[in-house]
């Protein structure tokens, strides 16, 4: 519903892999999942054990290199599914508040917060531009200022 009516949606979600009783089973449903749902960016931390919580006291334990390895894959996932989101804008052309100027390049975020360089001057700090992307070199969108 939210993507048939907002044009080019960012969808972020935090996740935490290897709270006790996550099975391989369940961590393959939530590759399942977030590879349905195609966040655009996906961030991922380890489960860690609290003292003096219930989860804390719990059976089933993830081990930390099983951890390790499902941020790892989550990490990986989440990449392929920014890059994937950030291609759709290749050729388009979009309007970016410029944060930062370094050695003739300009660079901000869209308002879907996609981080965008292009060439300009340090006036253009704090300003909305608008930018003709051309290319992406991960991870920002790369193009020129209109």
């Amino acid at each position: 519903y939210i993507r048939k009516n907002i044009l080019d949606i960012s969808i972020t979600t935090d996740l935490i892999v290897g709270f006790p009783y996550e099975d391989d089973n369940l961590f393959n449903e939530t590759i399942n999942f977030l590879n349905k749902i195609k966040f655009s960016k996906i961030h991922v931390f380890p489960y860690s054990r609290r003292k003096g919580t219930k989860a804390d006291l719990m059976d089933n334990q993830i081990d930390e290199q099983t951890k390790h390895k499902r941020v790892k894959e989550v990490l990986k996932l989440s990449e392929e599914l920014e890059i994937e989101y950030m291609n759709k804008f290749i050729n388009t052309d979009v309007l970016v508040l410029i944060e930062k100027f370094e050695n003739g390049i300009i660079s901000g975020h869209t308002e879907n917060y996609i981080p965008v360089k292009a060439n300009g001057v340090e006036s253009d700090i704090n300003e909305l531009l608008m930018i003709h992307i051309d290319k992406m070199e991960y991870p920002y969108l790369i193009g020129n200022k209109l």
